[in-house]
C-alpha cells in the first residue's frame, strides 16, 4: 500500500501546484510581468504558511509518541552517515540529486522562458503551472499505484527519466502554447511517476524505527539539488542562451537513466 499512500500525499502537493500558480496568477494581475503585482502572491504565501503552521500544532499527532527519550536522541549528521552507509540507499539519493536538480533548473527558469520565448504574462504562467499541477495530481491519485505494481519502481522511475528528456526536448521547440502545455504535461507526469517511486523504494530500504530518519535525509537530499538547480539555471540561462537550461537537463538524463537501469540490477539480484 505505500506506493498507494505516498502518491496520495504527492497528490496533495500537486493539488497545491494547481490552486496556487492561478491563485498567485490571478493575484498579480497585470498585462505584462512589468505591470504584475508581485507583493499580494507573497503575502498570500505567507499568510497561507502560518496557517498550514496552526494546522500542523493543533492536528498533527507527534509519531514518536510513547518512544523513550533516549530512543529519539541522535548525534548531529548520524542519519545521513547511515543512509550514505547503505549502498543501495545512498544511489537512489544520488539519482535523486542528478534528476531534482534539472527538475529545479526548468522549475525556476520557466517564467523567465516562457516570457522571453513565447511573451507569457503572469496570468498565463499561473495557468500553465497549474495545467501542470493538475496533471501531476491526477497521475499521483490514478497512476502512480497501478504503475509500479506492472512494472516495479525502478522501471516507473526510468519511464519518469525518459520524459523529463522528453518533455524538456518538446520545450526547446515550442512556438506556441499548445506545443508548451504537451511538453509541461508530459513533464508532470514524470515528476509524479519520479517523487513517488523513489520516496517508495528508500521507505522500504529502511527498517521501520529508522523510516522517518531515511525519508528525512531524502527530503534534505531533495532540498540540496533544488537549492543547485535554482542557484545554477539563471547563469546557464543568461551564459549559454534561453534553451540552454533544457539541453543540460537532456544530457543529464542520459548517467541518471544508467544509474537507474544498474540500481534495478542490483535490486533483482538481491530478490533473488
Amino acid at each position: 500500500e505505500r506506493p498507494r499512500a505516498l502518491g496520495k500525499i504527492s497528490a496533495a502537493f500537486g493539488l497545491g501546484f494547481v490552486l496556487g500558480p492561478a491563485v498567485g496568477g490571478y493575484l498579480a494581475g497585470g498585462a505584462s510581468l512589468a505591470q504584475a503585482n508581485l507583493v499580494r502572491p507573497a503575502l498570500a504565501a505567507a499568510l497561507l504558511s502560518g496557517l498550514a503552521l496552526v494546522a500542523i500544532v493543533l492536528f498533527l499527532p507527534e509519531t514518536h509518541r510513547g518512544m523513550p527519550a533516549a530512543g529519539r536522541r541522535r548525534r548531529p549528521f548520524a542519519g545521513f552517515s547511515r543512509v550514505l552507509g547503505e549502498a543501495v540507499m545512498a544511489r537512489i539519493l544520488l539519482l535523486a540529486l542528478i534528476v531534482i536538480t534539472f527538475m529545479a533548473v526548468r522549475e525556476s527558469i520557466f517564467a523567465l522562458w516562457a516570457n522571453a520565448r513565447l511573451n507569457l504574462n503572469a496570468q498565463q504562467l499561473g495557468i500553465a503551472f497549474a495545467w501542470t499541477g493538475i496533471i501531476v495530481a491526477v497521475a499521483q491519485f490514478v497512476l502512480v499505484a497501478p504503475a509500479v505494481r506492472a512494472l516495479g519502481e525502478l522501471a516507473v522511475a526510468r519511464l519518469a527519466i525518459v520524459l523529463f528528456a522528453l518533455s524538456w526536448g518538446l520545450l526547446t521547440l515550442a512556438d506556441g502554447q499548445g506545443v508548451l502545455l504537451i511538453a509541461l504535461a508530459i513533464g508532470a507526469l514524470g515528476t509524479a511517476f519520479f517523487q513517488t517511486t523513489l520516496q517508495t523504494l528508500l521507505s522500504k530500504r529502511a527498517a521501520a524505527s529508522e523510516r522517518g530518519l531515511v525519508m528525512g535525509v531524502y527530503q534534505s537530499a531533495s532540498s540540496l539539488a533544488r537549492f543547485a538547480g535554482q542557484a545554477g539555471s539563471g547563469t546557464i540561462y543568461g551564459q549559454f542562451g534561453t534553451n540552454a537550461p533544457f539541453y543540460f537537463g537532456i544530457v543529464a538524463m542520459l548517467p541518471a537513466f544508467l544509474l537507474a537501469t544498474l540500481l534495478g540490477r542490483r535490486l533483482a539480484r538481491e530478490s533473488r
